[in-house]
Formats: C-alpha cells, sequence, structure tokens
C-alpha cells in the first residue's frame, strides 16, 4: 500500500510539473501541486522507508521529469500547439492621405501632440515647434511613417 501511494504521489508531481512548465508557464496551480506532490513523495518515503529510501525516491522523481520532458519534446508537442499564422494585415495610416506643404487647422491644443483637421480629415499631429493652440493654421513640415510633424503659419 505505502508503495502504491508513493508511485500515485511521484507520477502526479512528475505530470503536474510537466503541465505547468510546457503548458500553463508561470506560478500557477499546477506548479504549487507538482510541489506538494513531489515534496509529499519525499516525506512519505523518508517516514515509512528512511533516508535512503527518500533519497531514491527523490533521483527516480529527477529522472521521471528528465524522461517525461524528452518525450514532451521529442514529439513536437510544443510544434503542435505553437501558433504558425502571421499577421500580414496593416492598419491604414491616416498621413498616407496627407502631403508635405498641406495646410489644415488644430482641433486640440497641440501639446507636442494633438488632433488637426485636414481636407475635412481629423488626424493626430506632433508639433514641431512646442505648443500650439486650438483653432491655429498650421502647415504639414515632415512626414515620418504615421507620424505627421507641424508647425503654426504665422
Amino acid at each position: 500500500m505505502e508503495l502504491t501511494i508513493l508511485l500515485v504521489l511521484m507520477i502526479a508531481g512528475v505530470l503536474l510539473l510537466v503541465v505547468e512548465l510546457f503548458l500553463l508557464p508561470g506560478i500557477s496551480v499546477a506548479g504549487l501541486a507538482s510541489l506538494v506532490c513531489m515534496g509529499s513523495a519525499i516525506y512519505y518515503a523518508y517516514l515509512h522507508f528512511g533516508p535512503a529510501m527518500a533519497a531514491i525516491i527523490l533521483g527516480i522523481s529527477i529522472i521521471a521529469f528528465v524522461f517525461a520532458s524528452y518525450l514532451f519534446l521529442r514529439r513536437k508537442t510544443l510544434n503542435r500547439l505553437a501558433l504558425h499564422h502571421q499577421i500580414k494585415s496593416k492598419v491604414p495610416s491616416q498621413a498616407a492621405q496627407i502631403a508635405l506643404g498641406d495646410i489644415g487647422k488644430t482641433v486640440t491644443r497641440l501639446a507636442e501632440v494633438g488632433k488637426a483637421e485636414f481636407n475635412d480629415q481629423v488626424i493626430e499631429v506632433r508639433s514641431i515647434e512646442g505648443f500650439i493652440n486650438p483653432n491655429t493654421p498650421i502647415k504639414v513640415r515632415r512626414i515620418t511613417g504615421t507620424e505627421v510633424l507641424v508647425e503654426s503659419i504665422k
């Protein structure tokens, strides 16, 4: 009976540790349950069979974990669980419809970044010269990627 309890605790501990490492990474219930099962198996072996058997149980637990990890990785289990699709879509940039030299006006205060209206379209812009008040005429000075840099017209 004692041997059956040890065997069940060890198998449960190894399986929960494999689940923790490969399926639920991080400190979760499976990892803590694995620690409790392994610790209980070693403690139970120490109480009922002595320190020599507890050391053997510890060694067997480590070997069983290494073997289970090997089988898990060898069968490409992680490859089947991995995401293989790539996201190829892109968010359309509003800056693509704006050209250098376009004139518009600020909708909000540009405290470095704010909203401005160009061609009946409100987009986010960045001020080159600092703060610009609302309803101030502005001009596009530079477009870098999705960022539109503007300055006030004086």
